[in-house]
């Protein structure tokens, strides 16, 4: 019986999670914990503590899709592309719809598009 604190225990609880989310994980036992033994001993829930991320929060369990980062690191990954892929595409760039709320609501309303994505721009 695997010890489920131990690393082939980690492992198996990992796989299994991702299987649960609907998440590809294809790493082997090895090249998991290549990643990991470096940062065992820091793995953890807290913002300062290691997890296993994927790149860009996207795709799957998957050498070169993954890297191992702070959680503050990973949940700062998240909300940045949380906000790239909720930008609204009438904008030009997020740091325009930033300055100029109360414009971009009114653009919003009226339907009106951004000459920027317009191709005859």
């Amino acid at each position: 019986m695997i010890d489920p604190k131990s690393p082939e225990g980690r492992y198996k609880q990992h796989k299994a999670g991702a299987a649960a989310r609907g998440l590809a994980f294809t790493l082997s036992y090895a090249q998991w914990w290549e990643l990991w033994e470096p940062h065992w001993e820091k793995r953890g829930r807290g913002s300062r503590e290691m997890c296993m991320c994927r790149l860009h929060d996207e795709g799957g369990y998957t050498p070169g899709n993954v890297r191992i980062a702070t959680n503050r690191e990973n949940k700062h990954e998240q909300a940045m592309e949380a906000k790239v892929r909720h930008t609204p595409r009438r904008y030009s760039s997020q740091r325009e719809y930033r300055q100029a709320p109360a414009q971009a609501m009114a653009w919003q309303s009226r339907g009106d598009v951004n000459v920027a994505d317009t191709d005859d721009a």
